[in-house]
Parts: C-alpha cells; sequence; structure tokens
C-alpha cells in the first residue's frame, strides 16, 4: 500500500515543500530582463519596505535572477524565507566590485538588514596592547582587548600595580577574527611562559593561561634570554615587529628555543599546536594588516575597527 507523501525535515520545519518560487510572478520576467550586468549591490524587502537583505555582485542580471532558482526542497530554509517574504528589490550599480564590496558593508552596517549576518558589527575585532618599563627591562606586560574598542587602556591601567601603571604603552590592531587574534595571543603567552619557567607537565598553567580562560587583564611575559645572545631590548623589538607585520623572526627565535629544551621538546605536540596559532595569527592579522596599510598609504597601528574592513577590501584589489 503506498503511504501518502508527508513533507520531511526543511520541509516540515517551514512548511515550503515544493511551492513555486515566488518571484518571477510578483516581480515579472522583464524586471529581470531589465537588470545591468555589471557590478553592484541588491536589496531585497518586504511588503512593508523592510529591508530584509543585502547583497553584492559582479553581475546584477545574473546574480539577482539566480534567486528566482530557490526552492524550498534543496535550498536552505533561512534562504528560503527571505525569498517567500520579499515584495521588492531594488539595485544600486557600481562602476567596479571594489566599490560593490564597500557599498554592501557600508550598507549592512548602516541598514541592519535582517537576514544579513556577516559584517553587521565591528565588535568581532581585538587590539593588543604592549607595556614596556625600564624598572623591568627584561618584561613586557601584554593585555588583549576584545570588546573595548579604539582607546586608550587607562581603564585597567589603574588597577596595575608600579611599576606597570605607568609603563610606556602602544596599541597595535585592530586585528580581523577574535577567536584566530585570542589563541595567538595566548599561544604566544604560552610558549613564552613555558620558555622561562621550564614547565614540566601539560597541566601545570598557570590559571590565567588555561584554555578555558579569556584574558580580562594584562599577563607579564620575561623576554630576556628568549634567543641565544639576544638582549631583552632586541626581543622587546622582536615582539612588536611581529605584532606590527613586519618581520616573523620572534616566532623563529621561539621556536628554536622549545626545541632546544629537552623537556618541552618532549611536549612538542603541545607547542606544535600553539606555534601554528601563533603564526596562523600573524599571517591573518599583522601581516595582512600591514600589507593594506601599505598599499593604500594609510596611517601606521593602531587602525580603527571601522576602517579595517574597508582596508583589508580596497587592499586586495591593489
Amino acid at each position: 500500500m503506498d503511504r501518502p507523501y508527508r513533507p520531511r525535515g526543511r520541509q516540515l520545519s517551514l512548511g515550503l515543500d515544493n511551492r513555486p518560487n515566488p518571484l518571477r510572478e510578483r516581480l515579472g520576467d522583464q524586471f529581470f530582463k531589465d537588470l545591468p550586468d555589471q557590478p553592484g549591490i541588491y536589496r531585497f524587502l518586504d511588503s512593508n519596505d523592510a529591508l530584509l537583505y543585502v547583497g553584492k555582485a559582479k553581475d546584477l542580471r545574473n546574480r539577482v535572477t539566480s534567486y528566482t532558482r530557490i526552492r524550498g526542497d534543496r535550498d536552505p530554509g533561512r534562504l528560503v524565507r527571505m525569498v517567500r517574504n520579499t515584495a521588492r528589490i531594488t539595485i544600486q550599480a557600481c562602476a567596479t566590485e571594489e566599490d560593490a564590496l564597500v557599498a554592501e558593508l557600508d550598507a549592512i552596517r548602516t541598514e541592519n538588514p535582517v537576514y544579513n549576518r556577516a559584517g553587521r558589527h565591528t565588535r568581532h575585532y581585538a587590539f593588543i596592547d604592549l607595556l614596556t618599563t625600564d624598572k623591568q627591562p627584561g618584561r613586557v606586560l601584554i593585555h588583549l582587548r576584545l570588546f573595548e574598542g579604539n582607546r586608550t587602556p587607562d581603564e585597567w591601567l589603574n588597577g596595575l600595580k608600579p611599576p606597570w601603571r605607568s609603563a610606556r604603552w602602544e596599541t597595535f590592531g585592530a586585528f580581523k577574527g577574535i577567536r584566530r587574534t585570542q589563541a595567538g595571543f595566548m599561544g604566544l603567552a604560552r610558549l613564552l611562559w613555558a620558555i622561562h619557567n621550564d614547565l614540566r607537565s601539560p597541566l601545570d598553567w598557570p590559571p590565567i593561561l588555561r584554555r578555558d580562560r579569556r584574558p580580562d587583564r594584562g599577563i607579564i611575559l620575561d623576554l630576556d634570554g628568549t634567543a641565544a645572545g639576544s638582549t631583552a631590548t632586541s626581543q622587546q623589538r622582536a615582539l612588536r615587529r611581529l605584532l606590527r607585520g613586519t618581520a616573523r623572526s620572534f616566532i623563529d627565535q621561539i621556536s628554536n628555543q622549545v626545541n632546544s629544551n629537552a623537556r618541552l621538546r618532549s611536549m612538542s605536540g603541545i607547542f606544535r599546536q600553539e606555534l601554528d596559532a601563533v603564526e596562523l595569527f600573524y599571517e591573518r592579522g599583522p601581516l595582512r594588516l600591514r600589507r593594506a596599510i601599505r598599499k593604500l598609504d594609510l596611517d601606521d597601528q593602531p587602525l580603527p575597527r571601522n576602517n579595517v574592513d574597508q582596508a583589508l577590501i580596497r587592499a586586495a584589489f591593489r
């Protein structure tokens, strides 16, 4: 006996079944034929003119027409709901794809469309503060700021003990990708701590360096002796170059130091993971930002959060 058809999974939860895509019926075939074949952005609006979505296209005609092929039985539910709620589509032609990317980003941040996720907030950018003092030349204090924005760390400096309260400080960033930046920051701190404290077991990390902790205050790190024959001052310069994206020699020096220590070498799996996190942070954070700053002839770090995405987009087309 044949069983009656019953929608399952996405079809059941959304009640979409195989209903036809409504865009051509609502907007007409001529609308899609008249679309320009040039770069630009498009906006989907509902029957109340509420903005649902903003997108970018190299070719507006091809991209917008592709939405007429969305089907409820095969495409993501979020996309299907957006198409079914769309009553009107507007377009904004741009001279180049680069201009279209920047216009899309600006529209998403200022107009707050319902279905856009990426690019809506600047909170996914982090800064790293580096403090040094002549009273402790072999040490630095590094601090990861996730949400405070592009401002000085005066709020937490007041809570530090001398001599850090009056230390010189520099800010680097903003670095896109909080998780990647945090992993690189913690990897760097754990590697330096292990080198100078003769880590005996993976369980011996101090509380502030445990993986389940997000650093909410500065971490003091020893630099003297990080590399054979180097001074603390030269190591501070190497760390600055790392954070500015101008040289990765500091990573290589740490790696050599770990490999020359028999005890640390026996835990090479752990430290390889930390080094990988630092290298990924360097390549996708400081180095990428440095290249964008040089290509666009911008002021050096720190770069305000609101300017990071535009700079990376513009630099990608140079």
